[in-house]
């Protein structure tokens, strides 16, 4: 598997012994599911579920707007929902719940971004991050919101994933959005490109692998990100195994489609915690060299 890496503030091995033996096995056949609790939301239904393990453990409606309102979402000491625009017009209900879904009695309209069609969403747990998929004029980008939506600020656009437009005119094709807190910076997927990129937050592609979906995840727990291809994949972010599918599955609970497929949910996310403790340099063992290698670089300052 190709592994492409970003400029010098890579998420991964400042070196790397290159040995085929490291690069892992792929998915076995066996489906485990997230080790923390996804949460995914249909607006189609109105629905938000939430998947731990090989199941649904809750579900519940989402009730502060109409249907497709409340299709985007940021799972933090709280879950707050977005309006996703694209079909009844900008400013529509959305509003807070606790994490195990109930409504928190705050609601508020959220302000549209350029072409009504946000997709996923994410957050650091004091901003609020979507991606625009764009439409006609080609203006879709990733974009910053505070914690409950408002006061949305284009901050950039991955041209390596938008679709090939001329020079000007933005970004299309933008699905998928995570929020990396190992890291700080933003995994994002695109319908038009198969690759999902890792990138600062000013907007520098720190790396990427072959992949893609919707409802981007990133799971502290094990530090995996999901993904949602029709089937939920999840894949490795260890620099031995980067990129590779480790598995893939349909929870039991979760709906399908009217035509009695998987359902594909636009918007999911992870619940963000505490800062993580400074990583670790340690050391790679091979037939081949022995690497002192640091897994995660230290959370950048705010100076950097």
């Amino acid at each position: 598997m190709e592994i492409s890496l970003g400029r010098t503030k890579s998420r991964f091995l400042l070196g790397l012994a290159l040995a085929g033996s490291l690069t892992g096995a792929a998915w076995a056949g066996t489906f485990t599911g997230p080790v923390s609790k996804y949460y995914l939301d249909d607006p189609e239904s109105s629905m938000i579920y939430v998947v731990q393990g090989t199941s649904v453990v809750e579900s519940f409606p989402t009730v502060y707007g109409g249907r497709w309102w409340e299709g985007t979402l940021a799972v933090s000491d709280t879950i707050r929902t977005q309006a996703r625009d694209l079909f009844d017009g900008p400013d529509l209900g959305a509003g807070e719940y606790t994490l195990s879904g109930d409504p928190t009695g705050h609601g508020y309209l959220t302000p549209p971004s350029h072409n009504l069609d946000d997709y996923d969403g994410t957050t650091d747990g004091t901003f609020n991050y979507f991606v625009d998929h764009g439409a006609d004029p080609l203006v879709g980008g990733v974009y910053m919101t505070d914690y409950y939506w408002q006061n949305p600020q284009l901050l950039f656009v991955p041209q390596a994933l938008c679709y090939p437009s001329p020079p000007g005119y933005g970004c299309w094709g933008l699905v998928g959005i995570a929020y990396d807190p190992l890291n700080n910076s933003l995994w994002m997927s695109s319908a038009t490109a198969d690759i999902i990129g890792d990138y600062s937050l000013d907007g520098t592609l720190l790396a990427e692998f072959p992949g893609g979906g919707t409802a981007l995840g990133f799971d502290s727990a094990d530090d995996t990100l999901w993904a949602d291809r029709g089937l939920l994949y999840q894949y490795s972010l260890n620099p031995l195994t980067f990129g590779t599918v480790l598995q893939m599955g349909y929870p039991d609970g979760l709906p399908t489609g009217f035509d009695g497929y998987p359902m594909v949910f636009n918007a999911g996310d992870f619940q963000v915690t505490a800062e993580p403790e400074p990583a670790t340099p340690v050391l790679v063992l091979t037939g081949i060299a022995v690497i002192g290698a640091l897994i995660r670089p230290n959370r950048p300052s705010a100076a950097e």
